[in-house]
């Protein structure tokens, strides 16, 4: 009887086993992504440093945050949701680091980094994949050195890493572009392309076909024949790609409304750096469109900065000429101490040719410089801000390149912006906003004049050094100003 009892018992306990099996479910992974910020904030900015090749320049500590994301995603299907934060947590300060190794790498580098892009481009790795494996494993432990501290032994790889990227690169181009296109082909084939990707495969197809033809009928075509191979070879390469994107949504398990919020996800990315909020409200032409318009104002104004500093810079040279001829003229006869006076009124000239120039690429509604001992001062009363806002509007765009002009003139420099308003509004808002429009003017001449963040400084005073009476309309306009002093004193 009790052996009866203990066989009921154990039979129970194993249907209670089985259906708690059977009706337990993990979640997807794109339910994970929903559920914790952290996770899939870790998820993107992995997908993204694989992007920037992170992986290839800081393999390590990427390995590790890629392991971490794994692993968070693990805790997550299992339950235990505090270990999976904490993991994805880990992950995102290994990420950073791992970002700045990557540019530090980078920077020790760089010959060879463009000596292996050039290979890239010339098709190397899909030509010729086992050498070109073989040298980007000697590149990525040259990088692991580089992170553990070892620039010395890392910098005792680069020549081999030059001559290995360079001579598989003029392999790549003496192999013929028909090839690459095959080559490309092959690879859509493998990645499914045909499944995944039918119409870029089918017109890749008869691009190739198309080439070869060609070829075999008429071998003095090679010009024809190259260029839709190059269109074949585009192609399969566009297939590959959604071949992989496909399969990533299916192997996250990705809804329609998953891979829209992906794509919003990218374009978000991309528009970080302009540190403008994506209204996803808008028709999806209208947010193309709004892409369209900034990236047309930032070319124009990259043009428009380029050639004011170009011509500076050639005025430069010609002072510079001048100067140098006339101490050479002078050089032969002067004794030591003429010597030094000289060089003094010659860098004492040179400063009042460049306060010259400054002042002249201002109107008075714009700005008032001034020369403080070797420092100059520009109070630009002619920024336009919305009544209560701190961003920089496209209208401040003329303002800020002169500015930008006038900064180049002294490249060594240090800049010092300080924001000031009228006294209309609480002396509180007044002084944050003073300093939130000091600090957007601050990140614009640091991205788009490449000026060190360790050069800048800002400050808000809000209205607290007024340069005229806020009592008139026309007192308050001026208060209302940003300030820059460029500093050339030690």
């Amino acid at each position: 009887m009790s052996k009866m009892k203990g066989f009921i018992v154990i039979l129970i306990l194993f249907q209670m086993l089985m259906f708690g099996c059977a009706t337990s479910k993990k979640p997807s992974q794109a339910e994970i992504f929903n559920q914790f910020e952290s996770i899939s904030q870790l998820d993107k900015e992995v997908f993204r440093a694989k992007d920037l090749e992170i992986d290839s320049y800081s393999p390590q500590l990427f390995k590790k945050s890629q392991a971490l994301l794994d692993e968070s995603i693990q805790f997550a299907q299992d339950g235990k949701n505090e270990k999976a934060v904490s993991a994805s947590r880990e992950g995102m300060k290994l990420i950073r680091r791992a970002e700045y190794n990557s540019e530090k790498a980078k920077k020790i580098m760089w010959e060879v980094s463009d000596h292996r892009i050039k290979a890239i481009k010339a098709c190397v790795p899909d030509l010729f994949p086992e050498a070109f494996g073989d040298t980007e494993d000697l590149f990525r432990s040259t990088n692991s050195l580089i992170e553990n501290g070892d620039v010395e032994k890392a910098q005792k790889n680069q020549s081999e890493l030059l001559q290995s990227y360079s001579d598989l690169e003029k392999k790549a181009l003496e192999k013929g572009i028909i090839e690459l296109a095959k080559m490309a082909f092959e690879q859509a084939k493998s990645a499914e392309a045909e499944n995944y990707a039918p119409k870029y495969f089918t017109r890749a197809q008869k691009e190739l076909n198309l080439a070869l033809s060609i070829i075999e009928t008429d071998r003095t075509r090679t010009e024809k024949a190259n260029e839709h191979a190059k269109t074949a070879s585009k192609l399969a390469k566009n297939a590959s790609q959604i071949s992989e994107l496909v399969k990533m949504f299916k192997n996250r398990d990705f809804s329609d409304e998953d891979i829209i919020t992906w794509y919003w996800q990218q374009l978000e990315i991309i528009d970080e750096p302009l540190e403008d909020k994506i209204d996803f409200a808008q028709p999806n032409h209208t947010v193309v469109q709004n892409f369209q318009k900034k990236i047309a104002d930032l070319k124009q104004l990259y043009l428009t900065v380029h050639n004011d500093y170009k011509t500076a810079q050639d005025d430069i040279k010609r002072l510079s000429m001048r100067a140098e001829q006339a101490e050479k003229k002078q050089r032969m006869e002067l004794s030591e101490q003429q010597r030094m006076q000289a060089e003094k009124e010659r860098m004492e000239w040179e400063v009042k040719q460049k306060f010259a120039f400054i002042q002249a690429i201002f109107t008075p509604t714009e700005a008032q410089v001034y020369r403080k001992m070797d420092n100059v001062l520009i109070s630009a009363h002619g920024f336009y801000f919305p009544s209560g806002e701190g961003e920089i509007q496209s209208v401040n765009f003329g303002l800020l390149t002169k500015i930008l002009s006038a900064i180049n003139q002294f490249p060594k420099a240090n800049i010092k912006i300080s924001g000031h308003t009228d006294s209309v509004g609480s002396a509180e808002l007044n002084l944050a906003l003073s300093e939130k429009r000091a600090g957007n003017v601050a990140n614009f001449i640091m991205n788009m004049g490449r000026i060190s963040a360790d050069r800048i400084t800002y400050k808000g005073y809000g209205d607290a050094k007024p340069i005229a009476s806020n009592k008139t309309e026309e007192g308050r306009t001026q208060n209302r100003r940003i300030e820059l002093m460029i500093i050339n004193e030690d």
